[in-house]
């Protein structure tokens, strides 16, 4: 019976250190937890959050979501090597979906599409209604230049989640890379039912409507997205070119002259108020424009082609002559610049020069109607 109780009593005592380590060890979690919580808290993206998760691993390294966290942290500072150890380090620990989508979008960021593909289809291995990882894969799918495919797997979400923002948006932009601009328009506006403020959806909506030939409604589009954002270049460019085309050359140069503010090296904007300020007949200040243009990009040949209309109306017969060429020169296709050529070679008397560059404008372009006009006088 003595030895009996002697091996109890010694076993008791084995074990002693044993229990106290796991008690050492759970609490050492439970202090990792309160740190977690205190990055979590905090949420900037900064070195002190990033500190907590560290501290929280010093003490509790099999804590998959510090882990995870952490590569949240480091993938914000775009330290994405970094991330992407942690988060795999997250996922080994344990195989969450949310930790291999977040891995997957790393991954992918890095220019690993494979290594994103085998993340996002771990994670539908878990979960196969994983609607982010569904999202991953049509992006994957959609990088590779398998749209079809993009499509059927974001059809696949939409059918398992009617109102994913997400979903809806990478649809519509699917379709408007296949020139499907009504499908698209319909997609963009269930995203802004969805979210009235997705300045994305809204902008590129109004681009869609401009498309489709609906311009008042391109406008409204595009002035919400600038509501949303003021700083926009992009937005107020568009919104420039929309109301050109509507003939509203007040509003228009008003939006480009915001958008020339915004980004002074932007030669599209340069170029389009360039356009709106001969319509107005400011062609002096036009001329202004178009050589700011082709004083940032000396290559374009659509800015050089305007710049020549501009000092045609002028009567500026040898700049113009020089721009044009120069515009032909670098784009030999610019229907547009052989006409304005054929109109100054007519004021100056050259009849068949004219004609040939008016009929050269028609080939390019049949349905440039200057040109067509221009050219019916020499058949």
């Amino acid at each position: 019976m003595k030895r009996s109780m002697r091996l109890t009593l010694g076993g008791s005592l084995l074990l002693l250190p044993l229990l106290s380590a796991l008690a050492f060890a759970e609490q050492d979690c439970v202090n990792a937890g309160r740190l977690v919580k205190q990055g979590v808290a905090l949420g900037d993206g900064s070195e002190q959050e990033e500190s907590f998760y560290r501290q929280a691993l010093a003490s509790c390294p099999n804590m998959a979501e510090a882990q995870h966290n952490l590569g949240i942290v480091l993938a914000r500072q775009g330290k994405r090597k970094d991330a992407i150890v942690a988060f795999q380090k997250a996922v080994d620990l344990k195989a969450d979906p949310n930790f291999l989508v977040a891995l997957g979008r790393t991954k992918l960021e890095d220019g690993d599409a494979d290594g994103a593909q085998a993340a996002f289809t771990q994670a539908l291995d878990v979960d196969p209604r994983n609607i982010a990882a569904m999202q991953g894969q049509a992006v994957v799918a959609e990088k590779a230049g398998k749209t079809d495919q993009a499509l059927e797997i974001l059809m696949k979400a939409r059918s398992i989640e009617e109102n994913n923002v997400v979903t809806h948006f990478n649809i519509a932009v699917i379709y408007d890379r296949k020139d499907k601009h009504d499908s698209a328009i319909t997609a963009y506006e269930k995203v802004i039912e969805l979210e009235p403020t997705h300045f994305d959806a809204l902008f590129y909506l109004g681009l869609a409507y401009q498309k489709t030939g609906r311009l008042d409604n391109s406008a409204r589009a595009l002035t919400k997205a600038g509501q949303i954002r003021p700083q926009s270049a992009e937005v107020q460019q568009a919104l420039g070119v929309v109301y050109e085309k509507l003939g509203d050359y007040d509003k228009a140069e008003v939006a480009l002259r915001k958008a020339v503010q915004l980004d002074p090296n932007n030669v599209a904007s340069q170029v389009n108020l360039g356009v709106v300020l001969i319509n107005k007949k400011q062609e002096g200040l036009a001329e202004d424009a178009l050589r700011k243009a082709v004083s940032i990009d000396p290559k374009n040949a659509w800015a050089y082609g305007v710049l020549g209309w501009a000092q045609l109306e002028l009567g500026k017969y040898k700049d113009a002559e020089d721009s044009l060429h120069k515009s032909i020169d670098l784009d030999a296709m610019n229907a547009a610049a052989h006409n304005n050529l054929g109109v100054l070679y007519q004021r100056l008397g050259r009849t068949e020069d004219a004609a040939r560059e008016f009929h050269s404008a028609m080939r390019l372009d049949p349905s440039l109607e200057p040109a067509k006009k221009n050219a019916e006088q020499f058949k």
